[in-house]
């Protein structure tokens, strides 16, 4: 029989609103805290998912302020922390590798212009 591999895949796709105000490292590493919301059976639940990012990542993470709804491309990571207590702990983060803004409610009010007419002379068919 072949020797059959799995393919090694960790990608993560959220939507939601960052936490609070980034925190941004001198080395350039941003960290932040996404709150994904949904609704079971009329009740909202929120998760709350740690957030990490480098180079661009993090200078686009930087610039979304407390509140701003995105979208967050990455990977999860698994990382060994302790609490206050000094007790061993691990901590699930998203390692982002891209993240798109998105617009706010009161953007996305704003009327759409119409498209601009096609000439009947350029309908293919």
């Amino acid at each position: 029989m072949a020797d059959l591999r799995m393919p090694a895949i960790n990608h993560t796709v959220l939507s939601g609103h960052l936490g609070r105000e980034c925190n941004v490292h001198e080395s350039g590493v941003a960290h932040n805290g996404l709150c994904h919301s949904r609704r079971i059976k009329g009740e909202d639940h929120a998760t709350w998912w740690n957030l990490v990012a480098f180079g661009t990542t993090a200078e686009i993470l930087a610039e979304q302020p407390k509140g701003a709804p995105v979208v967050v491309e990455g990977r999860l990571e698994i990382r060994d922390t302790q609490d206050k207590e000094g007790k061993p702990r691990e901590e699930v983060q998203i390692v982002c590798q891209y993240i798109h803004p998105l617009a706010w409610r009161d953007d996305a009010a704003e009327p759409t212009p119409e498209p601009a007419p096609i000439p009947e002379d350029d309908i293919p068919f």
